[in-house]
């Protein structure tokens, strides 16, 4: 066996993929709304609100590990001096903070009667679209499997203003989150939902690509026990126009005699 040197220690992809580890850790686990400035431009408290990620902001928070991932294929190879390597690291937390930066201010806020929005970049407003101007809503109750079998109940809601513009919002409900939190997730999923019927807007469900309904009566069941609601209250989040389902997706029960 013949002996090739020691193979030097590539310092730059460390560096770059590590720390992206320990900071997307952070950011995701809730250091998100942390940094957030979104809330400081909002007069009133309410009744939740979430920072938002824009693509342009994703790619710059992402940046790092995908430079170290140059890195680990391109210093083996070529005779990369110390200097570029600073460059290097320098260039992918640069493009974290302006990721960062790129989305500090965008998020949405979800009131009784609205919802206030703000798009990513340093020169967006805050836009407000009010619940009364909702036409269209598509909804689905997903149960997301984890590790060990752990099942997780995702409530899904995708919501259209006259305006043309979009609100998403998905949450998931684990079984350690933070209770408080998901309280108030559940209180503005409400209020969207009541909003959607005073505005006697379509009822829609979820679609994937080939067209099938997505969730299941399942993850309504879940999603209530999590909660010690009734059923029947959890599934009116859920509920759907039949004239936008599909004459096999349904079925007519016939009311009981003398009712």
């Amino acid at each position: 066996m013949r002996y090739i040197g020691h193979k030097p220690f590539n310092w730059p992809a460390s560096v770059l993929i590590f720390g992206w580890m320990v900071a997307g850790l952070i950011l995701f686990a809730g250091g998100d709304r942390v940094i957030s400035l979104f809330d400081q431009g909002l007069v009133s408290t309410p009744l939740y609100w979430q920072p938002a990620m824009s693509e342009l902001g994703f790619v710059g928070i992402v940046a790092p590990v995908v430079l170290g991932g140059v890195a680990l294929w391109i210093m083996p190879r070529v005779d990369w001096s110390p200097k570029w390597s600073t460059w290097l690291i320098a260039l992918g937390f640069a493009l974290f903070l302006a990721g960062l930066a790129w989305d500090i201010r965008s998020g949405v806020a979800i009131y009784p009667d609205r919802v206030i929005l703000r798009s990513a970049g340093w020169t967006s407003s805050n836009r407000i679209e009010y619940f009364r101007d909702i036409n269209r809503l598509e909804t689905a109750c997903i149960v997301r499997h984890g590790r060990r079998g752990a099942r997780t109940p995702t409530i899904d809601y995708h919501v259209w203003f006259q305006s043309g513009k979009e609100l998403v919002l998905s949450w998931r409900w684990g079984l350690f989150g933070n209770a408080a939190d998901n309280q108030r997730k559940l209180l503005a999923i409400t209020a969207v939902n009541d909003g959607v019927n005073r505005a006697e807007a379509t009822r829609a469900p979820r679609r994937d690509r080939d067209g099938q309904t997505m969730g299941s009566r399942s993850c309504v069941s879940l999603l209530a026990s999590r909660y010690g609601a009734r059923i029947e209250d959890v599934s009116d989040l859920f509920s759907v126009h039949r004239s936008e389902l599909r004459p096999d997706e349904y079925r007519i029960v016939p009311a009981p005699e003398g009712s």
